[in-house]
């Protein structure tokens, strides 16, 4: 095909050789903003840019919000390592080490669990209405003691059941100090306990929390 073909067919608004006959599409004048002067741009070219520039300013408005919301939530008076004291009819039955993260999950570390029954656990918190309140729901699963500390078969193994503990605590104006309530269900068949058969309830429960903070004095 000679070069006069190709110009002709652009001239008259075709492809030659597009199987699907395509029209060629005028460009679009563009301005440059640095020197004043236009371009041409076709116009999937300047959709595209459309589009780019779209998508950078909503990831900028994203990650806007999601940096207000973390800093919402990292002003919670909640947030942070505490040593929690459970009781019942005040006898002190638990010790906890509970970490309360800005993102809404918290995680404990238990000194009335024995290691192979399952003493660290996760949950989700929420803030609820009232002064400094929050609302906890902790899950875990429970484990096979064992017959002995020889009984490799079954120590430390899933014995097919799971439970939940729910919290509301209280933080002082402070922030140093939390009280709270606490009920539980255990033994439910399954994994979920939520949504599993049988368990055990139990409430009464209260809790008092002292935050842990950092003492730079004892630092190396």
């Amino acid at each position: 095909m000679s070069a006069g073909k190709i110009s002709s067919s652009v001239r008259s608004g075709t492809r030659t050789g597009d199987p699907c006959g395509g029209a060629v599409r005028p460009s679009v004048p563009v301005r440059n903003p640095q020197n004043g002067r236009y371009l041409r741009a076709s116009p999937a070219a300047l959709l595209a840019s459309l589009v780019l520039a779209a998508s950078i300013a909503l990831g900028v408005l994203g990650f806007g919000a999601s940096s207000a919301w973390a800093d919402d939530a990292e002003a919670e008076p909640i947030v942070g390592l505490w040593l929690v004291t459970v009781s019942y009819n005040h006898f002190v039955f638990d010790n906890v080490f509970s970490g309360w993260t800005s993102d809404g999950l918290e995680f404990d570390q238990h000194s009335g669990a024995p290691i192979l029954i399952g003493y660290v656990c996760y949950g989700h918190w929420i803030k609820l209405k009232g002064h400094n309140t929050y609302g906890l729901t902790h899950a875990f699963f429970n484990y096979n003691p064992g017959t002995s500390i020889w009984d490799s078969a079954t120590a430390g193994l899933w014995n097919g059941t799971s439970g939940y503990i729910n919290w509301v605590v209280t933080v002082s104006d402070d922030g140093k100090t939390f009280t709270g309530k606490e009920d539980s269900l255990n033994g439910v068949t399954g994994p979920n306990p939520y949504t599993g058969t049988g368990g055990t309830p139990f409430s009464g429960v209260t809790l008092s929390a002292t935050k842990i903070e950092v003492d730079q004095t004892l630092l190396p």
